[in-house]
């Protein structure tokens, strides 16, 4: 696991939360940028490569995600009570 859930504090969750802010506006601003420009200048083909670039990121992000997902611990067996009938 990239980050133990358990030893984060307040202030730790915080920090993750700003860098997490920082990263997806340092992504999605030139993304928007971008797309409005080529929006703007009716460019169907370099508004398919940027469609395109962008659902290849998500695609990566997702398959990413899916093969280092954490995996569920496994419950131990649960012993039953010797109860005499």
């Amino acid at each position: 696991m990239l980050i133990d859930p358990n030893a984060i504090d307040p202030t730790d969750y915080g920090l993750l939360l700003a860098a997490a802010f920082v990263v997806l506006e340092g992504v999605l601003i030139p993304h928007m940028a971008l797309a409005s420009h080529a929006a703007a200048s009716q460019a169907t083909d370099a508004l398919k490569r940027l469609n395109r670039g962008a659902a290849g990121i998500l695609a990566g992000t997702a398959a990413w995600i899916a093969t280092h997902a954490v995996r569920p611990r496994r419950l131990l067996p649960v012993r039953q009570p010797n109860i005499p009938l």
